[in-house]
């Protein structure tokens, strides 16, 4: 529904809610397919989240896959 511009503005603040909130194990995956629907006015958010998260998360691949995320944000 993010993706859909009728949709976006309600859409949003609660798929970054739900990031935030994402059990560990998804939040790399979740953070992945997210990505294409976060706008520009969304992109600090969606970084501040990511970057918060990365620390909680276990496994180094998961890691990288946000990382990897992070950079393409800064672009």
């Amino acid at each position: 529904m993010a993706a859909d511009k009728k949709y976006a503005p309600d859409a949003l603040p609660l798929l970054l809610d739900q990031l935030k909130h994402a059990a560990n194990n998804q939040f790399a995956m979740y953070a992945e397919n997210s990505l294409p629907v976060i706008g520009e006015q969304d992109k600090k958010a969606f970084a501040d989240i990511l970057s918060s998260r990365i620390t909680d998360l276990q496994k180094d691949s998961q890691k990288k896959r946000l990382e990897k995320l992070l950079k393409k944000l800064s672009r």
